[in-house]
């Protein structure tokens, strides 16, 4: 199978179509970045551009998500336990990804020779939401931990397992017939 298209691929009849590793992987990671986009939980999209495959010899298939200090993918499916506060640049990427309103926050005082303001009204209506929703965050945790989706990617790794396992079904069922037919 070559070029895939992943919106033509029905993940629940997929039974030896891939002839390579590459093919699986791309076929794996392609169907994560459809679910994620689908279920609409992307902001950015830098998470699915993070997502990635490597082939490590001849028979190793590693699905892996390069997000750097970012929160880790899995928080997609599970979200984050209320504990540590979430970073606030973070956050503030989040809420102008989703164009969220922000309400303005003007200063009392006006400034001067002696003062200038550190921050724009926007701004500080800006770190003001951000900071609200990380203390939310850090004290009771995030939606999607109260009430997680296992299919945002499970469902997609268990079937690459499955994937890779008729791959190397396939290969060995190719040696041990060569190897009777000598």
């Amino acid at each position: 199978m070559s070029d895939l298209n992943i919106n033509e691929i029905n993940t629940d009849s997929i039974q030896g179509v891939f002839d390579s590793l590459q093919e699986i992987g791309k076929w794996s990671v392609g169907s994560i970045v459809k679910s994620i986009i689908d279920k609409n939980i992307t902001a950015t999209g830098r998470t699915q551009k993070s997502i990635n495959y490597r082939i490590l010899g001849e028979n190793n298939l590693q699905i892996y998500a390069e997000l750097g200090e970012r929160a880790p993918i899995s928080t997609l499916q599970y979200g984050r336990d209320a504990g540590k506060q979430p970073p606030i640049d973070n956050l503030k990427e989040w809420i102008l990804s989703k164009r969220i309103t922000i309400k303005p926050i003007a200063y009392k005082r006006a400034s001067s020779e002696n003062w200038k303001p550190k921050y724009t009204p926007q701004e500080r209506g800006l770190n003001s939401l951000a900071w609200a929703i990380s203390i939310h965050i850090k004290e009771n945790g995030t939606k999607r931990f109260r009430e997680p989706d296992n299919t945002v990617y499970s469902p997609i790794l268990f079937k690459t397992v499955q994937l890779f396992a008729q791959f190397i079904a396939k290969q060995n069922e190719q040696i041990i017939l060569n190897i009777l037919a000598k």
